[in-house]
């Protein structure tokens, strides 16, 4: 079994300034992604005894 997962953050800022009548505006963003990869190998058990099958029936 396999699983991905991915991680992702996001920052924003925003800023301006307003005299008279000129005015000004600064905008900008930043992300950051991460993806992950996780196996898993599951190996079946009998209930009763919990012992690990070796055998596969048919």
């Amino acid at each position: 079994m396999d699983f991905e997962i991915e991680l992702h953050a996001d920052a924003r800022a925003k800023g301006g300034f307003k005299v008279w009548v000129l005015s000004g505006e600064v905008d900008g963003s930043m992300g950051r992604r991460r993806t992950q990869r996780i196996s898993l190998t599951l190996k079946p058990k009998n209930a009763a005894t919990r012992a690990t099958n070796t055998k596969l029936r048919p």
